[in-house]
């Protein structure tokens, strides 16, 4: 099944766009133990200048919120000093960034839109999560590919996590594709080869 691809942004700094695709098999991408404690910095601190290239540890620093805020993603985060949402703020970095580069290929949304059985709100509710955890993940590991099976399966696991906040919050129904994925939560890797998911820039 070839998905199209939406480029949202620019590689991640000493990646390989448009290289060889990484391992299928992927592990749950954590902050990796040395990974930078919150040092009480805003949001805007943390994500300026935009537009501009950001030093390694800044941009450490940014996968490390972005981990703690996908936890729950509908909380208020008290780094974020402006009165835009922290989606939009994250939207607006990623989408300028020259340091990273998201390939969006909409794994479970262009899944529930085949399936026929779409859950009202449930894609715009699972992309954003997607999207923003393959931004953290190509920052923790700069050398992976962005249409990789190994970085779309993090995205996908991202995207998981944002429809248990959206649940737990009541802002969707429970989506039944959504949820036969949710119970392979220990092997999305796995998963994703089994539905001969293909990302790439090209038609479908």
């Amino acid at each position: 099944m070839r998905m199209r691809a939406v480029v949202i942004a620019i590689c991640v700094l000493g990646s390989a766009c448009g290289g060889a695709s990484s391992q299928t098999q992927s592990q749950s991408a954590q902050p990796r133990a040395n990974a930078p404690e919150p040092r009480g910095e805003t949001l805007s601190q943390l994500l300026a200048p935009r537009g501009a290239s950001l030093p390694r540890e800044q941009l450490e620093r940014i996968a490390a919120f972005i981990r703690r805020w996908e936890e729950d993603p509908y909380a208020d985060m008290p780094e974020n000093d402006t009165e835009h949402s922290t989606m939009f703020l994250l939207l607006s970095w990623v989408s300028a960034s020259p340091d990273v580069r998201v390939l969006v290929c909409g794994v479970l949304s262009s899944l529930i839109e085949r399936s026929g059985r779409a859950s009202a709100g449930v894609a715009p509710v699972i992309t954003p999560g997607e999207m923003f955890g393959m931004a953290a993940y190509l920052i923790e590991r700069p050398d992976a590919d962005p249409a990789s099976a190994e970085v779309q399966v993090e995205g996908v696991r991202s995207a998981l996590r944002w429809y248990d906040a959206a649940l737990d919050r009541g802002q969707i129904e429970r989506d039944p594709l959504i949820d036969e994925v949710l119970a392979r939560r220990g092997e999305l890797g796995a998963w994703y080869q089994e539905s001969r998911i293909v990302c790439g820039t090209g038609g479908q």
